[in-house]
């Protein structure tokens, strides 16, 4: 039988060296898949394709460098910013999707908003439909008809929203090094 001071031997002989190495790791892939463009190279860039995205929208105002709620002892913080300022907006949103017992309506008459720089809580019992409204505001459903109107600033959703906007599940994983 083995002693149990000698396991405790063991034991610290091993977390040292999963230490050891641990901290001696290189991340070989730390940029991969991102693609840096010093800010002063990205002012002279020009898209390839323009659309909505490349323009400047007339709500938007860049954060000038004396604004004090940002902290700028950060050195990544360089050139301008550009402060979001729409109202993501939804009226008489319905959500209906059809069944072998016929039509079944999962959201009826919803309405809502969301002002930039604050935090909205969606909460509701199980089976409420949250995820489901969050999914069709995503466009992410592609069954059933959606009916209703979905606004950025009062206006209707551009062809890039998707593209523009992040929306992450609950239970979604987001690995580093993937």
């Amino acid at each position: 039988m083995i002693d149990t001071n000698a396991n405790s031997v063991w034991w610290v002989f091993y977390v040292a060296l999963t230490f050891l190495f641990t901290s001696m790791w290189k991340e070989t892939n730390e940029q991969k898949g991102l693609l840096l463009v010093p800010s002063e190279l990205a002012k002279h860039a020009v898209p390839a394709i323009q659309d909505e995205e490349s323009q400047q929208n007339e709500k938007s105002t860049p954060i000038s460098s004396n604004d004090s709620s940002i902290d700028r002892s950060d050195n990544k913080l360089e050139g301008d910013l550009i402060r979001n300022t729409s109202v993501f907006s939804w009226k008489n949103l319905t959500y209906t999707v059809q069944t072998s017992d016929g039509p079944r309506v999962l959201l009826n008459e919803v309405h809502g908003w969301v002002k930039p720089g604050m935090l909205g809580a969606l909460m509701g019992a199980s089976g409420a439909g949250k995820t489901t409204l969050l999914d069709v505001l995503a466009q992410r459903k592609t069954d059933g008809t959606i009916h209703g109107s979905v606004l950025v600033d009062g206006r209707p959703l551009s062809i890039s929203f998707q593209r523009s906007t992040g929306y992450c599940e609950q239970l979604d994983v987001h690995e580093p090094l993937t």
